[in-house]
């Protein structure tokens, strides 16, 4: 098959989007010295941003998943899980949807990727760990262990 001698995507482009749209947020917040900065007024500021970022995180994971590039879904959802982890936490929980429809979306399409990927024993142990690593600050990718370390079992 031809995708077989094809080189796997860089997904360098995609992270410096996501990393992009990051520093457009923060760039973002107004310059107030009352409150605390993640309140509601300073939310509305900043959730065009919010969107724009929520938007690339979940299309560049949906282009990836739709090409088939399993081991390069993987290292997305992994390094994109880092930049999520940077963006700004709200007073209103109600506010950190954007954040959490990025994590479920992302974790869904690592599940799927996990389970159609064929990789060697050493690749899994390092997402393995990777993906533990990544769970100190969301848990949605719990079930991905699972399956990595069935993966792992069969290789």
């Amino acid at each position: 098959e031809v995708s077989s001698y094809m080189p796997a995507p860089d997904i360098k482009p995609l992270i410096e989007n996501l990393d992009y749209f990051r520093r457009n947020t923060f760039k973002s917040f107004p310059n107030s010295r009352w409150g605390s900065g993640r309140d509601a007024f300073c939310f509305r500021r900043v959730k065009t941003h919010l969107d724009s970022f929520k938007n690339a995180c979940i299309s560049q994971g949906k282009q990836l998943l739709e090409s088939d590039s399993w081991e390069a879904l993987i290292e997305y959802v992994l390094h994109a899980w880092g930049v999520i982890d940077e963006m700004p936490i709200w007073d209103n929980p109600s506010h950190n949807k954007s954040n959490e429809m990025c994590y479920r979306t992302l974790a869904g399409q690592c599940k799927k990727a996990v389970k159609a990927a064929r990789l060697d024993r050493e690749k899994w142990e390092d997402i393995l760990d990777r993906i533990k690593e990544s769970l100190e600050t969301n848990e949605d990718l719990k079930p991905c262990i699972d399956m990595v370390e069935k993966k792992i079992q069969k290789c």
